[in-house]
């Protein structure tokens, strides 16, 4: 297992969104609960790059220059999120990301020191926004 999770960050250090492939032969069931994804046998992974468009770097650029101050929110994962942070010139540090929300010490600080928030859902999102108002 530590080889496919080092596969896994490898593959999103680079930017790629991984998924998974995996099978497992179920004769004569028509249909599938929770309990048939166990002991499954891994085939391989399909990996998407989505990298950022070549106007973002001048796009934020731009944005700094007349005071607009870049956060990124995303669905990605952490590891995704801080390389294309990378790739636009952002600071991906400190970061806050979902798995780690309720433990993050990032949140007694004012929400305007963090750049990016990765793994974020729905209700994570508008409890930055909510945070954001607090600082403003």
């Amino acid at each position: 297992m530590v080889g496919l999770k080092q596969e896994y960050n490898n593959l999103s250090n680079d930017g790629f969104r991984v998924l998974a492939v995996a099978t497992k032969d179920l004769p004569g069931k028509n249909l599938c609960s929770k309990d048939d994804e166990r002991e499954l046998v891994l085939r391989g992974y399909v990996a998407f790059l989505d990298p950022p468009k070549n106007t973002a770097v001048r796009a934020i650029e731009a944005l700094h220059k007349h005071g607009v101050e870049v956060k990124i929110l995303t669905v990605d994962n952490h590891l995704i999120s801080r390389k294309v942070c990378k790739d636009v010139g952002l600071s991906a540090a400190p970061c806050c990301w979902a798995a780690t929300w309720r433990k993050c010490p990032t949140l007694n600080w004012p929400i305007l020191m963090l750049t990016l928030f990765a793994y974020m859902g729905l209700m994570q999102t508008i409890k930055v926004w909510l945070l954001r108002k607090k600082w403003i």
